[in-house]
């Protein structure tokens, strides 16, 4: 998957440009959360009933990839989930590995969610990283949690009986596992409404309303409050020629959308959790660095047009702006 090529780029990356300094990288590895786990996003509908897996409903699938307290087979999970919903018995259904991993694949529209990719991953076993597979030399719990004295491992078990075996939290999803799109856990999902926050803010032109200063003029910007708040060198307002007011527009546009990066954002209240991701970091940067640019090009050309009231002053401001 996309995303999982670009956290594999970051890690090599990090590692190289810390090497020389003596520093460690260690890559800690987690993956199916019993929250985040059973929904129809992974084919587990369990109010209809069904459980659709991929290829192998006995492969063994941990709560976590190499650090986990439990490890079950998607069969003995459905068993646990039942356990505690008497009378609402959930039937495997299996679906071919093959021509899903090949749809899946092949990329397009509908096809760029990690959770359809973990759903063959588990049919095919590469998730099972417990004491009993020696692939990858099994779990590691007790390097973080040694002897299991820091804390409990929460069970699937566990889980299963704190919700009385209806995840999520029993609603009816009605179809959703058998659209062409898999529905997104409630963190992608977020994280989606969060990346149209950054377009927002990007979308040079357009009326933008995310945490807007609403004392935010073409002066206060290419003042140096403005300029600092933005991550910009400061001019001196004199020289700027505020007839042109389509400039003004283009440059206000750009400023209030640089302004939201770095202040409206930062105020979302998923922002710390968000920061952490790899993708969204990358998407923040790629989209400041272009509000940047634009900026750049923006107050030049408002500099070029600036009257020559003091030549010398505008040279060393130019210069220093280049």
């Amino acid at each position: 998957h996309a995303e999982w090529d670009a956290k594999m780029r970051a890690q090599e990356a990090l590692r190289q440009a810390t090497a020389p300094h003596g520093t460690k990288i260690c890559a800690v590895y987690t993956s199916l959360f019993l929250e985040d786990s059973f929904g129809p996003w992974f084919g587990l509908a369990t109010k209809k009933g069904q459980w659709d897996v991929i290829h192998n409903p006995d492969a063994r699938i941990p709560e976590h990839v190499r650090i986990g307290g439990d490890t079950v087979t998607v069969r003995e999970a459905a068993k646990i989930f039942e356990s505690f919903n008497p009378g609402h018995d959930i039937h495997i259904n299996t679906i071919p590995l093959k021509p899903y991993k090949s749809q899946l694949t092949k990329g397009g529209e509908g096809n760029n969610e990690p959770s359809g990719f973990l759903r063959f991953l588990m049919g095919e076993g590469k998730l099972d990283l417990s004491d009993e597979n020696t692939r990858d030399g099994g779990s590691q719990n007790d390097v973080v949690n040694p002897g299991g004295k820091l804390w409990k491992w929460r069970s699937v078990r566990e889980y299963a009986q704190s919700v009385e075996g209806k995840p999520w939290p029993y609603r009816d999803f009605g179809h959703m596992s058998q659209q062409k799109v898999t529905p997104l856990p409630p963190y992608y999902a977020a994280k989606k409404a969060f990346f149209r926050l950054i377009k927002q803010a990007s979308s040079i032109g357009s009326a933008l309303s995310v945490t807007q200063d609403p004392n935010l003029t073409l002066e206060s910007c290419l003042g140096k409050h403005g300029a600092y708040s933005m991550g910009i060198p400061p001019v001196d307002s004199r020289l700027v020629d505020l007839s042109d007011i389509e400039l003004q527009s283009q440059f206000l546009d750009c400023a209030t959308a640089m302004y939201t990066m770095r202040v409206g954002l930062p105020a979302h209240p998923d922002y710390p959790r968000f920061i952490a991701d790899p993708q969204v970091r990358t998407k923040l940067d790629t989209t400041a660095r272009e509000l940047f640019e634009r900026l750049q090009d923006l107050k030049l050309e408002i500099l070029k047009r600036a009257p020559v009231t003091n030549p010398k002053h505008q040279l060393e401001v130019e210069t220093a702006w280049i």
